[in-house]
């Protein structure tokens, strides 16, 4: 009995092994090609390369929307200053042009202790890749620090808000 399983053994370990043969042997047949095939297939790459930005790089400003949104059709507050966040600037982009809490931060990207992002939405729905140091909205805010989160922020005037990621900022209290 031993001495079968044996040969049974050793017979299927030879048939693996000559169906490796056998099938690298023909990858290596699919992989040859004539000259003219080769710079064929070159042109075509070179012709479909796109440049694409790093995505931790600079985001884009786009226009902000000619009508900025009533703060009423979204919640029944209606008071001035909330209507007042949500109008933009004329002639700037909408990551500078609206007020400081009107923003949201929906998320962070944590490489390292130095490589943190932040993700913000404009009211308007565009959203932004920022890092410390980064200035937005009307009132030129500047990122001071990213966590897991939070995000905290200074205004010109060296207050401080923190934005809980997915919610709207508030102003810290000494």
């Amino acid at each position: 009995m031993n001495y079968l399983l044996k040969i049974l053994t050793i017979l299927i370990f030879a048939i693996n092994l000559c169906l490796y043969n056998f099938s690298a042997h023909a990858t290596d047949e699919d992989t040859t090609t004539t000259s003219s095939d080769e710079t064929s297939a070159e042109t075509s790459v070179e012709e479909t390369i796109v440049k694409v930005d790093d995505p931790f790089g600079e985001a884009l400003p786009s226009a902000p929307d000619p009508e900025p949104e009533k703060i009423g059709a979204l919640n029944n507050s209606g008071s001035l200053e909330d209507i007042e966040a949500l109008e933009a600037a004329t002639g700037v982009s909408s990551i500078e042009g609206y007020k400081l809490l009107s923003y949201m931060f929906s998320g962070t990207i944590i490489r390292s202790k130095t490589n943190r992002k932040a993700i913000v939405v404009a009211p308007n729905q565009d959203q932004y890749v920022l890092e410390v140091g980064d200035y937005f909205s009307s009132e030129d805010a500047v990122l001071k620090e990213i966590n897991s989160e939070e995000v905290i922020v200074i205004d010109q005037e060296a207050q401080e808000y923190i934005f809980k990621v997915g919610r709207s900022g508030k102003k810290k209290i000494n």
